[in-house]
């Protein structure tokens, strides 16, 4: 089961956690066209790391990249346009050994 937060909750976990991450995983190209999220706010900055392209192809390179900047116990929060992708990440990280994935909705 995939932890859910609505994005108020998720933004106060970021201002008073300082470990806690938030992953846009969306495509290149909805980063280009809509921007992605600021949190100068808080001191951070969102990691940016697609789930799937812009062609719905898998990122096979997904968990290594997230590897590259978060262990096991990392608090992750994941974030896209709707909240399928970013549910779908987070099963994918729980599968393979992470315990703090939160899926914004």
């Amino acid at each position: 089961m995939v932890n859910e937060k609505d994005p108020q909750e998720c933004y106060d976990q970021l201002a008073s956690d300082p470990s806690a991450l938030l992953v846009d995983c969306r495509s290149a190209v909805e980063w280009e066209l809509v921007g992605t999220p600021n949190l100068s706010a808080v001191g951070k900055k969102t990691l940016l790391v697609e789930w799937t392209t812009a062609t719905n192809q898998k990122n096979p390179h997904f968990l290594e990249q997230i590897k590259g900047f978060a262990t096991s116990d990392t608090p992750i929060i994941m974030m896209c346009r709707i909240g399928g992708r970013s549910a779908a990440a987070c099963q994918f990280l729980s599968e393979n050994g992470f315990t703090n994935v939160t899926n914004m909705r």
